[in-house]
């Protein structure tokens, strides 16, 4: 059985523990540590992934310019990437923080704590491909851009969850489309 652990929290990421599901899922943990399943073939969250990936020069360009400020303000400025244990079928999308790109390969600094994956711990360096990249998210006058997936997870979210959720976060995230 294949599940995916899809985690959006920024503050913090809970251990999440879920039951077997007949179809794949993927799970979205809120910043409260509700977890959201999602399918692995659900259109809306692939597609939010891929937007991500496609918008990834936006997000490369923007943050490059802006480290190169005496003080930058886009912070904080994280990416989202698919790992995966060698043994298991399943992968875990974790926040990496200290973003660097070559080109080919994106790297930097775990910033969320693995809920089952024992291959990738909080605060290790990771590198991995364009491919593996799930969201990306910076802040820029206390909005949130990019956060695909994040915004993905919130349109689904009553309004009373959503406001939870959103008040969990020193920024705010732009109105939903």
């Amino acid at each position: 059985m294949l599940r995916i652990l899809l985690c959006t929290t920024l503050i913090a990421a809970l251990p999440c523990h879920a039951e077997p599901e007949k179809e794949p899922k993927r799970q979205g943990e809120t910043s409260t540590g509700k977890m959201t399943d999602v399918d692995q073939d659900d259109a809306g969250m692939n597609a939010a992934m891929a937007e991500a990936r496609k918008e990834f020069p936006t997000f490369w360009k923007a943050i490059s310019a802006d480290r190169k400020k005496a003080k930058p303000e886009f912070a904080p400025a994280m990416v989202k990437a698919s790992f995966k244990d060698k043994d298991k079928e399943g992968a875990e999308h974790l926040w990496i923080d200290e973003v660097a790109y070559d080109g080919k390969m994106i790297s930097g600094v775990v910033a969320s704590e693995p809920a089952d994956l024992k291959s990738v711990k909080l605060g290790q360096k990771v590198s991995f491909p364009l491919e593996r990249l799930s969201d990306w998210l910076y802040v820029e006058k206390g909005e949130a851009k990019g956060a695909f997936t994040v915004q993905y997870l919130r349109k689904k979210m009553s309004e009373t969850e959503r406001k939870e959720h959103d008040a969990a976060y020193p920024f705010r995230f732009p109105a939903l489309k």
